[in-house]
């Protein structure tokens, strides 16, 4: 199986960020940072963020990770949906005679 995981990890952190007429270090202060260190390193796809900044991220931003991550989310999140779909025809098919 190949790594879905991309080594760059796109985002639209800085234009969401800019939607809100936020500087990095607003952002950053928002999150409850002191420096823009990380922050920049996730708004430049260099550093994948931990979960706890993620929800961050989403209370900053009032967007959810969807709209922040959309590649990352979208190639982690389709293939679990049509496992899931696949899963439950299988459940509902009747066993053949």
């Amino acid at each position: 199986m190949t790594n879905l995981i991309p080594t760059h990890y796109s985002n639209r952190i800085r234009q969401l960020r800019m939607e809100k007429r936020l500087t990095q270090r607003q952002l950053a202060r928002i999150m409850g940072y002191e420096s823009v260190s990380s922050l920049s390193h996730m708004e430049g796809g260099r550093k994948l963020p931990s979960m706890k900044t993620v929800i961050k991220l989403e209370a900053a931003l009032q967007r959810p990770i969807r709209d922040i991550y959309p590649r990352l989310f979208d190639s982690l999140y389709d293939p679990v949906a049509r496992r899931r779909v696949k899963h439950f025809k299988a459940q509902l098919t009747p066993p053949a005679l």
